[in-house]
């Protein structure tokens, strides 16, 4: 005899001695059971019933979801998980699962689009990247600035800093413990481009890249380097368009600049810094605002600040681009020597501008005060520098370079032949 031959009677009272687990397994057996089990899980006390909303809003199960909250009149609002556990209320639970659906559904029986949770429900979709979901709860009047409890920043905020792809071999990424205690499965995360159409959505819908939210004052500049971003020419482009200040400074007095040439920018991935920084020269970001702590971007003071601009600058090679690179890789390399320590900041930003420079024109063994930046100490330092060092030394290996043609206050390392001395005769004597 099958459990659905027994009167209805009989399976309501096996039924309502049974475990949850079990209970929710029956429902899937067959339509009889099911719609018997179901009033069983209507009938029970308040703790079963919001035990019963979890399974389903995980399913997708729209219908029964509706039911259930309907006949026991339930408060969407309330947490259904364990109070330690971030995602409890029946909003996140939906976001979390990735049920657009079910979000519509709680939106219109009454769910807080705006809950006093230590995560936003506009934050935690925008950090997965679900732009329907974001979409709706913005419809639905959800603040689009609101700023989260537990990480103190806004749902734009979040999107830059955390939202971005996970990388294989980055498990001890400084942002790890914040996305597994988010949603745990970090799978979840979706493409860049994916990620950059819900930061343009929350754009169009007024939020604001100027709000200094955290403790920290960053503004969305600032937090483009502070996610693992790959191509951040997309994000930079959209937020210049916006309005976007390349000089506004945070709590430390840093602007976007200083904050790109930080060791750890883009999670030490040195070409996307390199795009980075280009980009923020390029636009014309100040080289000689000081921070808090009296440093500029660049470590070194520069007279004529938008000269990088101009050397940075996709024209043809002249005379004066070489001599003026030339200069400013001098001064870079006349930096203290323990600031240039492999690894510092100071090397990380000699490191990039010095690509930048011999990329746009620059002559690294141009002579400027009677010095060559290729025979400076610091030099051997930078690969860049070195292979142009040892491919002097393969062309020329027994020329010395110490020897110059003049021109001026700079000269070119020229070919030099060492003159013979003759001996003066000596005089006969008598």
């Amino acid at each position: 005899m099958s459990l659905d031959s027994l009167p209805f009677e009989v399976i309501y009272l096996v039924a309502s001695y049974l475990p949850n687990r079990d209970k929710l397994s029956l429902l899937q057996c067959n339509r009889v059971l099911h719609d018997t089990v179901i009033d069983v899980l209507y009938k029970q006390d308040e703790r079963t019933t919001y035990d019963a909303l979890p399974w389903l809003l995980e399913r997708g199960f729209e219908r029964r979801t509706q039911h259930l909250i309907s006949r026991s009149n339930l408060d969407v609002n309330i947490s259904v998980g364990h109070r330690t556990n971030l995602i409890n209320t029946p909003l996140l639970i939906a976001i979390g699962f990735g049920r657009p659906n079910m979000v519509e559904l709680l939106l219109r029986n009454g769910a807080q689009a705006n809950p006093g949770t230590d995560i936003s429900a506009l934050e935690y979709a925008a950090t997965l990247e679900y732009y329907d979901m974001t979409s709706l709860l913005l419809q639905h009047g959800a603040h689009v600035d609101l700023v989260g409890v537990m990480c103190g920043r806004s749902p734009l905020g979040c999107a830059l800093e955390f939202g971005t792809p996970f990388r294989e071999g980055r498990e001890d990424s400084p942002y790890s413990w914040f996305r597994q205690a988010l949603y745990g499965d970090l799978s979840k995360l979706k493409e860049e481009s994916e990620f950059v159409a819900v930061i343009q959505l929350l754009l169009a819908n007024g939020a604001d890249l100027h709000f200094q939210s955290d403790e920290n004052l960053s503004t969305a500049l600032h937090r483009i380097p502070k996610g693992p971003w790959k191509s951040p020419e997309t994000l930079f482009s959209l937020f210049l368009d916006s309005g976007a200040d390349l000089n506004a400074q945070d709590s430390k007095g840093d602007t976007p600049l200083h904050v790109a040439f930080s060791q750890d920018a883009f999670l030490g991935d040195m070409k996307a810094q390199k795009k980075f920084v280009t980009l923020l020269l390029s636009s014309g970001a100040d080289v000689n605002i000081k921070n808090r702590r009296g440093e500029t971007p660049l470590g070194i003071s520069v007279e004529n600040p938008g000269i990088l601009e101009l050397l940075i600058k996709p024209v043809a090679s002249t005379r004066w681009r070489g001599k003026s690179g030339d200069e400013i890789i001098r001064k870079l390399l006349k930096t203290p020597w323990q600031k240039q320590k492999q690894g510092s900041k100071q090397y990380v930003i000699n490191t990039i501008l010095i690509e930048l420079l011999l990329e746009h024109g620059a002559c690294a063994d141009q002579i400027i005060d009677r010095e060559c930046p290729l025979n400076l100490p610091a030099a051997a330092r930078y690969p860049v520098l070195k292979d142009l060092r040892s491919k002097r030394e393969m062309a020329h290996p027994k020329e010395s370079y110490r020897a110059l043609r003049n021109r001026g206050p700079t000269s070119k390392v020229t070919k030099y032949k060492k003159p013979t001395r003759t001996r003066p005769r000596k005089k006969a004597t008598k």
